[in-house]
Order: C-alpha cells, then structure tokens, then sequence
C-alpha cells in the first residue's frame, strides 16, 4: 500500500474515468490502473455517470478516451511518456489456443479427478466395525464426499445464485445460463425385478467416434436381448481418448471384475494377452457367452486359480 493523500490531491485536477479509460486504449493488453482510481468513481459526486451505467464500458469509450490527459498525468510526476508495464508484469492471465497434448491431458485429469475418489481409499470393506453407510451392499450406502469437488449442497446455491444472475431471460440467455449451471430433479424408482435378476455391470470404455459408439451399442443391444435385466451395460465415452489411442476396453464387474476385451493390450501385443484388437460379430458372441458363464452360479461358486498365483 502506499498514501494516498497527495495522489487525491492531485487527481483532482483530471478526469479519473477518462485516465483510466485512456490507460486501456494506450495499452489495452496490459493497462496500467493505480488502486486508487477506482474508489474515487464510487464515492465522488462528479463521477455519478459512472456509477449510474454501473461502470459498464465498452471499447467505443475507451477508443474516444482522450490520450493528452495521461500523458499531462505522468508529465506531472515528472515522466516525458506514459509509463507501461509487459503483460509479464500484471497479473494479467493470457489465453492461448492449446494443442493436442495439452488438450489431452487437461481431459485426462478432468476425467480422473472425476472417477477417482481417494476418500475409497481409507475404507476398509473387511473391517467387522464398518459403518452401514460405507458399505456398498447396503441400502442406506452413502458416497463419501469427494475432497476436490464442492458438496452437493454448495453445488445447488452456485447454481441458484447463477441462474438468479439472468432477469426475464430471452431464449439465447436461457440457453446460455443453462449450458453453464443447471439442475435437474430425479425420482428414484426401484425396480424390483431389477433388484432380484441383476448379476453384474458390463463397462465399454471407448473414443466418441462413430465406429466404437456403433460396436457399444451393438454389445449393449445383444446382452439386452441375451440377459434381460441381469445385465447392466455402461458405455463410457471418453473425450481425452482419440481413435489413435487404439482404446476399446470391455471388463465386467459382477462376482469377479475381469477385463474381457482389450484393444489396447491386442495392439501393444502385451505379454500373456491373446484377445484380438478388432471387436466383430464374432467377437461380440464370444463375449456374450463369456459374460453368460461369468454372472452364473458356476462362476460364482467356482474357485478360479491363475498362473501367477500358482508361480508365486
């Protein structure tokens, strides 16, 4: 902070809203503003047009701004030119196009913090003294809180406080407001036949391309027809990932979690996997009676025993 009193002083002598205008015209990447330019607009009398627009300026103000009076400012101080600052010096933030990579990985993190919640982590499922809410089986399970996502309360007054921002919105402002925050009202139904006959969940991990979305649906189609409500399919689309990736991955999650497809492993020929990479009409049947033994009783009651257990 610095004293103020002689700079009111001084400033008494030219318009503040046009210097600060001025400023923004003779350098409008990285203006030079002093902190006590803007209290003087909202308290003085002389600076009410200011506060009646509510200090809305567009760049037609700041182009008619007139450049004389900042520069008989800084010539006052004893400066023969307006003083500027490098974008680098401001806490100014500058937007760039970003590439491929930085647009993955931004995906990639978005997408993690997303699926993985480390407060999983200090469960523990074995433990006899576990809390009817922690466990997972139970119907009165609740999904710990994520440590980097707001609560779901706070997540409801930002979104009220946003939409109470827009007054007698037309259609684009609607449609606007809502593609920022919106919320919507569920109602939980439970389907008892759902409940009795599940036996597991199919998840199709694939790129948002028209080839992949076409073989998910595809799988999610004939395991309809094939289990009924015994079998529950997820296809997740991901943004980060692009057809190059060579990602198609099917796992199933039911008594055991194994991974039955794997475009990836296929491509990358991963030691001890001998699944093909492309997922046909062929491979979709295979699947289909991989997942009819896996969410059996035979599967269930069996004691499986791979390799690497055995080795070890």
């Amino acid at each position: 902070s610095y004293n103020v009193s002689r700079w009111l002083i001084y400033d008494l002598n030219f318009n503040v809203t046009n210097l600060m205008l001025a400023a923004c015209k003779h350098n409008p990447k990285a203006p030079l503003l002093f902190e006590h330019w803007f209290p003087q607009m909202q308290v003085c009398e002389r600076y009410e047009d200011a506060r009646e627009r509510n200090f809305s300026f567009t760049w037609d103000d700041v182009e008619a701004a007139d450049l004389s009076e900042l520069e008989d400012y800084y010539r006052g101080f004893g400066y023969e030119e307006i003083v500027t600052k490098q974008p680098g010096d401001t806490g100014l933030i500058g937007v760039e196009e970003l590439d491929e990579d930085e647009i993955k990985v931004a995906d990639y993190a978005s997408w993690f913090q997303e699926v993985y919640n480390p407060e999983w982590d200090r469960k523990d499922f074995d433990d006899d003294d576990i809390n009817d809410s922690d466990n997972v089986h139970s119907k009165n399970f609740v999904i710990p809180q994520h440590p980097d996502q707001p609560t779901f309360d706070d997540a409801l007054d930002d979104v009220e406080d946003w939409r109470s921002e827009f007054e007698d919105p037309d259609e684009a402002d609607k449609e606007y407001r809502d593609s920022l925050a919106t919320s919507l009202e569920y109602t939980v139904v439970h389907d008892e036949e759902f409940e009795r006959e599940f036996r597991g969940r199919l998840v199709i991990v694939c790129p948002e391309t028209e080839e992949d979305l076409g073989i998910a649906e595809k799988l999610t189609r004939r395991c309809r027809e094939e289990f009924g409500k015994a079998v529950f399919v997820e296809t997740r689309a991901m943004t980060h990932i692009i057809a190059e990736d060579d990602v198609l991955e099917i796992w199933l999650e039911s008594y055991e979690i194994e991974l039955l497809h794997s475009k990836h492993r296929a491509t990358l020929s991963t030691k001890g996997w001998t699944g093909p990479a492309e997922c046909d009409d062929k491979q979709i049947e295979y699947l289909v009676e991989k997942v009819r033994f896996l969410v059996s009783d035979d599967s269930r009651y069996s004691y499986r025993m791979g390799m690497e257990s055995i080795l070890n």
